[in-house]
């Protein structure tokens, strides 16, 4: 597959198949294939109401601000990241949440220092703009670092997971199956990262 790879050229069969025959607890994408990831994004999102995340690694990935449109959740490296991708792309709104109707949080990872959980908070009467809260989370601590290559993409590895396998736990359960990181999907995203590292 070729970084060009145009809508027209997916399999249609395999497509229908997929959607047809799985039961997808989300979509995550890396923001490569944009027309692709659109196809499918918009497919997950709006047709089937599955919930998208996507890995931002920069603000300047083709067709970036349509696949945002489209996400439940971002992951971001960093808040230059973050800033950048608010300036370039949503210079009109006051917040990345007003300009993305399906963005209910973004992650922000910083490294040693954490990660960064920024929630859409309901917009009160009377108001235009959407507020966020902010919650930090700590990253997990490794004496013997050998080498931090990986740490953000195992990070991201763990939070998907782990939420997708809570949601599917309480989907069998009957219960609330929200697609918004709790703070042990979170610490495990943490510990998987640090962990990486050794």
């Amino acid at each position: 597959m070729s970084e060009q790879m145009m809508p027209d050229e997916i399999p249609i069969i395999a497509y229908h198949h997929f959607w047809s025959t799985t039961q997808v607890s989300c979509l995550y994408l890396d923001g490569r294939f944009p027309h692709v990831a659109e196809v499918y994004a918009t497919e997950a999102a709006v047709t089937r109401g599955v919930p998208v995340v996507m890995d931002v690694e920069r603000s300047d990935r083709a067709r970036l601000r349509d696949l945002l449109q489209l996400c439940t959740g971002i992951i971001v490296s960093g808040h230059h990241t973050l800033h950048d991708v608010h300036t370039t792309l949503f210079t009109h709104c006051r917040s990345i949440f007003d300009a993305c109707p399906y963005l209910d949080w973004i992650v922000v990872t910083m490294g040693g220092d954490g990660a960064e959980l920024i929630l859409k908070q309901q917009k009160e009467e009377g108001t235009k703009d959407s507020s966020s809260s902010r919650r930090c989370i700590p990253s997990h601590q490794v004496d013997d670092v050998v080498d931090t290559t990986g740490a953000g993409d195992a990070f991201q590895a763990g939070l998907v997971y782990s939420m997708c396998k809570r949601r599917m736990l309480s989907t069998k359960e009957g219960n609330n199956n929200s697609f918004v990181p709790t703070q042990a999907d979170l610490e495990f995203a943490t510990f998987l990262a640090a962990e990486n590292c050794r």
